[in-house]
């Protein structure tokens, strides 16, 4: 197989003994533990550290293990180590491509270093000028270098040339399409951006089309401190005009951290209790279903209802009565309203029977629409907000429906099942991510955090971003440290309370992270 590469023919070849490769081969006799250590250091458990580290002990000449073992630190996010076994890989195996395209990536999660990829990768970006001697390669050694070119590329500002390189590595139809997706966000969030913004009184606001997932609770704070009436006024401003240009901002080609725009600026909001300005806020969730998942995805289940909360006052009731019962809407945005009373309401005891009404007066507005054996997915979300409650008194509507044939099974079982979760002195739904600036920013941070991203440079001098971008390359250094505590010994590991937070700073509880995978 042939492709090619300017000027250059590169033969590349799917079985490794036809290449023509420069460094100690695996006897055979070990080379049936490769595919199975493989797939262990893919899952970046602490057992597979320790045993390829024993192999590479017994076994220095064969520079495979130390690839494993760099992929074993990497899927564990063990930035750090990872980094130490690439520099020692590529000081004794210069000729392995592998421990170029490692050393290059871990220089290139650094940021700091760019000279000294390009120096490794060598100053052509060519796999034949960086190994000179050879004329053939394994299919796997062109992705892994080309994989580092490219992000190379892009974190270099060549984003239409990285783009060209990636178009060419998927025409060949080998690599993982994991990968060219992965490779194809790289290049996203490093493309040069200039958005046409709305006029704003706080110029520095601009912060939020940048920040993405990297957004802090310190920047959120320094936010909140601004002059309070601008301040609203800006970020409705913003809303709206998300919502009236919504062709200009849903354009696939704008960059992925655009995104969290409106989450962070209605974050903003909530902590701000301006909850005036919930009109504008349910005007942007108005937008067509699919716009609106291309905002929030899995943040419509997993954080809006926490922050529509903030909103939720029985003052609004009537208007969030409207938008919750409203069938052209999705059913699961239009649950975004009825989480928000009721999650209020079991923060505010004394919202309990107000919200219990309004509650009532939802489910009675969806049933007369409701279809016997139908999808009837607006009044299943709706009955199954009652357990979050603890709303008894509703039991006699949720009987009635099930008797009809109007609720799915599958949302919160038979009438046997329901009564059962609201008994259940559990909490029903997952954990709140949201109950201050901390926690919210830390799960927005974890939900979206992927490896070699980091918030692109504004166009102008902005303090905001400065922090942000300070805070990223901290929490980077940080996450390797908190890896390292998070990969304790038994022993140790049974110390920490299952309810505690993880160490590894994700978030999330001990018992739903690390706890879950040891």
């Amino acid at each position: 197989m042939y492709t090619p590469f300017d000027h250059q023919q590169i033969r590349l070849v799917t079985k490794a003994e036809d290449a023509d490769f420069l460094e100690p081969r695996v006897p055979e006799r070990l080379q049936g533990d490769i595919p199975k250590l493989l797939a262990e250091a893919l899952k970046g458990k602490p057992k597979v550290i320790e045993t390829l580290k024993k192999m590479i002990r017994d076994f220095q000449k064969y520079p495979v293990y130390k690839n494993l073992l760099y992929t074993a630190y990497v899927h564990g996010e063990n930035y750090r180590a990872a980094e130490q076994v690439a520099e020692q890989m590529y000081r004794m195996h210069p000729e392995y491509t592998y421990a170029r395209a490692n050393y290059a990536d871990s220089l290139l999660r650094r940021r700091d270093d760019l000279e000294r990829v390009l120096e490794v990768l060598h100053p052509s970006l060519h796999i034949t000028e960086a190994f000179p001697g050879r004329h053939s390669f394994h299919v796997g050694e062109f992705i892994v270098y080309e994989r580092s070119v490219i992000m190379y590329l892009a974190q270099t500002g060549a984003t239409q040339e990285a783009a060209d390189r990636l178009k060419m590595l998927g025409d060949l139809d080998a690599a993982e399409r994991e990968l060219l997706h992965t490779l194809h966000l790289f290049i996203d969030t490093h493309q040069p951006f200039n958005p046409l913004l709305p006029a704003l009184q706080t110029p520095q606001l601009e912060a939020l089309y940048f920040a993405g997932s990297f957004m802090t609770a310190e920047v959120m704070r320094d936010i909140m401190h601004q002059p309070r009436e601008a301040l609203v006024a800006d970020l409705c401003h913003l809303l709206d005009d998300l919502t009236d240009r919504a062709d200009y901002w849903n354009d696939e080609n704008l960059p992925g951290y655009v995104g969290y725009t409106p989450l962070h600026a209605m974050m903003l909001l909530a902590e701000l209790k301006a909850e005036e300005t919930l009109p504008v806020i349910l005007r942007f969730l108005s937008q067509p279903a699919e716009a609106v998942d291309r905002w929030f995805g899995d943040f419509i289940t997993e954080l809006l209802p926490e922050v529509m909360a903030r909103f939720a006052t029985p003052d609004h009731y009537e208007r969030l009565a409207a938008f919750s019962t409203d069938q052209n809407r999705d059913a699961f945005i239009c649950n975004i309203g009825i989480l928000g009373v009721v999650y209020r309401a079991t923060r505010q005891p004394e919202l309990r029977e107000p919200a219990t009404k309004w509650l009532e007066s939802v489910i009675l507005r969806l049933l007369p629409t409701a279809v016997a054996g139908d999808n009837n997915l607006h009044l299943d979300l709706a009955v199954s907000a009652i357990i979050e409650l603890r709303a008894e008194m509703l039991l006699p509507l949720v009987e009635r429906a099930f008797e009809q044939d109007l609720l799915d099974e599958a949302i919160s079982g038979d009438y046997r099942e329901f009564t059962g979760h609201l008994a259940d002195q559990e909490k029903w739904w997952p954990a709140e991510h949201y109950t201050d600036l901390e926690k919210g920013c830390a799960f927005i941070y974890s939900f979206g955090y992927a490896a070699f991203t980091a918030p692109p440079p504004s166009q102008k001098d902005n303090p905001w971003l400065r922090q942000i971008a300070m805070a990223a390359a901290e929490r980077s250094e940080k996450k390797a440290d908190d890896w390292e505590n998070a990969m304790l010994p038994p022993k140790a590991r049974d110390q920490i309370s299952l309810n505690a937070p993880c160490p590894c700073g994700s978030g999330k509880k001990y018992k739903r992270c690390h706890g879950l995978k040891q």
